[in-house]
C-alpha cells in the first residue's frame, strides 16, 4: 500500500466523527433493547479524540474510507479478547469448561 505523504501522515487523517460514523444504527438500538452486551472498539481504531490516523504502530489502519486492513484488525485481537473475557457470554465462549480457546486453537 502506498501513502501519498509518507513523511506527513497527519495529512491523510480523517475526522473521528466521519471515520467512525457515530450515528445511532437500528441494530445498536435493538441490541440495547435486548440487553445485549456490546464491545466498543472505537478507541482502539481511533485513539485520538479528534481524528483517525492512517497508520498506528507502523500498521496501516484503513483499507479504504470505512474498512480496516486485515493486519490492523489482527492487532485488535488481544484487546478484544480481554474485553470478551470481561463479559458473561465471552467468558463462556473463550472458556467452555473443558478447554480454553485462544487465538483459534484449543489448549488442553
Amino acid at each position: 500500500m502506498r501513502v501519498a505523504y509518507p513523511d506527513r501522515l497527519t495529512v491523510c487523517a480523517t475526522p473521528r466523527g466521519e471515520a467512525l460514523d457515530e450515528r445511532v444504527f437500528p441494530e445498536l438500538e435493538a441490541a440495547a433493547d435486548a440487553d445485549v452486551e456490546l464491545i466498543d472498539m472505537n478507541n482502539w481504531v481511533c485513539p485520538d479524540p479528534h481524528s483517525c490516523a492512517v497508520v498506528i504502530g507502523n500498521v496501516f489502519v484503513w483499507r479504504d474510507s470505512h474498512h480496516l486492513t486485515a493486519t490492523y484488525a489482527e492487532t485488535l485481537a488481544e484487546p478484544l479478547e480481554a474485553k470478551l473475557r470481561g463479559t458473561e457470554a465471552g467468558a463462556e465462549i473463550l472458556f467452555d469448561g473443558r478447554r480454553e480457546i485462544s487465538r483459534g486453537r484449543a489448549c488442553r
